[in-house]
């Protein structure tokens, strides 16, 4: 990919299930249905964005919007973002970010939010410089084997 080829961010929905395949296997090596994933795509509490310039793929955003109890508003987590390892640090992962965050204000959400671990000393600092507020320094994570 050229140097200086313009980065678009755009946010996938049911029509782009084979490019959503195309990008999840570009990123990370691993393979989705077609099929699932048109329908992953057509709830719009799903939110796979890319980022893609020169018909490469350079990243990848997945968030999901959570519904509160306690009043009519909703946040939006941040569940994963990967950049191409050969494209870091040029503006791929803030401009993903941004995408979330532009989503977010239009559709009225309260925040974006997610997690990760203490020892991700890089993911934190990539976090506070696209602006996000470190509110706790610890995490658990527990999971449920079903």
């Amino acid at each position: 990919m050229p140097e200086n080829a313009e980065i678009t961010i755009r946010r996938l929905g049911a029509g782009d299930a084979s490019f959503a395949r195309f990008a999840i296997e570009e990123l990370f090596g691993g393979s989705a249905e077609t099929e699932h994933l048109a329908s992953f795509l057509e709830d719009r509490s799903h939110y796979l964005l890319v980022a893609e310039s020169a018909g490469f793929v350079n990243g990848i955003l997945l968030a999901y919007r959570l519904a509160r109890i306690k009043d009519e508003g909703f946040k939006i987590f941040l569940y994963e973002i990967e950049v191409d390892s050969r494209r870091r640090r040029k503006g791929i992962g803030s401009g993903l970010i941004s995408g979330i965050l532009s989503i977010g204000k239009a559709e009225g959400a309260r925040s974006v939010f997610g997690m990760t671990g203490p020892s991700y000393q890089g993911a934190k600092e990539f976090y506070l410089a696209t602006g996000a507020e470190i509110v706790g320094e610890e995490e658990i994570l527990f999971e449920f084997k079903l």
